[in-house]
């Protein structure tokens, strides 16, 4: 599956145009200081699976992503977000397009198996790093090019892991 958010990002080359600058989905505010996994390619980097996110550095908006617990700014390197799987991803995702734009979800079922384009039924959570995440009541059919992953510890994987099981156990009874 084709990744979202493609686009350079930081200073154009000596000479370009800066009318010519692209943006990313990630440069949109409300997904400010959220990692998510990505591929990168460019800035020393050839399709490099990492945790990236957009903050105010050096004076403008830009994707960075750490070097030895520093930020470095991926300047013009194409960055593509990892797109879940919508009839699998169990993992903390954020959604990346569309009007809920920077809402955590969790997926809880899927809607339209073996189609081109699944969608991903979940439910919406507030983020808790480092604690368990709380469960809306708030639900959201998604397709997974809206989302993206989120960059979580192993300590928080554990917390979550059985966040929504009984929803889910739920959902395929009535499948």
């Amino acid at each position: 599956m084709q990744g979202v958010g493609y686009a350079p990002t930081g200073s154009p080359p000596a000479g370009a145009p800066i009318s010519t600058r692209p943006t990313h989905v990630l440069l949109d505010p409300r997904l400010e200081n959220i990692k998510v996994m990505a591929k990168v390619t460019g800035a020393g980097h050839m399709n490099k699976a990492m945790a990236v996110w957009s903050t105010v550095f050096d004076g403008s908006r830009k994707i960075v992503y750490s070097s030895n617990k520093v930020p470095k700014d991926i300047t013009w390197a194409e960055v593509v977000l990892d797109v879940p799987n919508a009839t699998r991803t169990d993992s903390l995702l954020v959604v990346v397009n569309g009007e809920h734009i920077g809402n955590f979800v969790r997926r809880v079922n899927h809607e339209g198996y073996g189609t081109d384009s699944p969608v991903a039924i979940c439910r919406v959570v507030i983020r808790n790093q480092g604690l368990r995440d709380i469960v809306t009541n708030m639900t959201l059919k998604l397709r997974a090019e809206e989302l993206a992953l989120i960059k979580e510890t192993n300590e928080e994987k554990g917390l979550n892991k059985e966040i929504l099981a009984a929803e889910r156990r739920a959902a395929r009874v009535h499948c």
